[in-house]
């Protein structure tokens, strides 16, 4: 994960509103370990990931068009 997209406030604003959701899945699961290792962690990489695929994708549309 790359920690420097927090410094970023689109990418803030982001990760609250997905944070938000994710809290209110809290109730399914027997306690906040059972929530957060099998879905908080695993869907907090998958924003990060995603964040640095869009990324890649625009530098390199950036670079096709020069």
């Amino acid at each position: 994960m790359n920690n420097a997209y927090l410094d970023e406030k689109h990418f803030k604003d982001k990760l609250n509103t997905a944070w938000t959701d994710w809290k209110n899945h809290i109730p399914r699961f027997q306690s906040i370990v059972h929530w957060w290792e099998p879905y908080a962690k695993k869907k907090m990489t998958t924003l990060f990931m995603r964040e640095g695929t869009e990324r890649n994708q625009d530098r390199n549309r950036m670079e096709e068009f020069y």
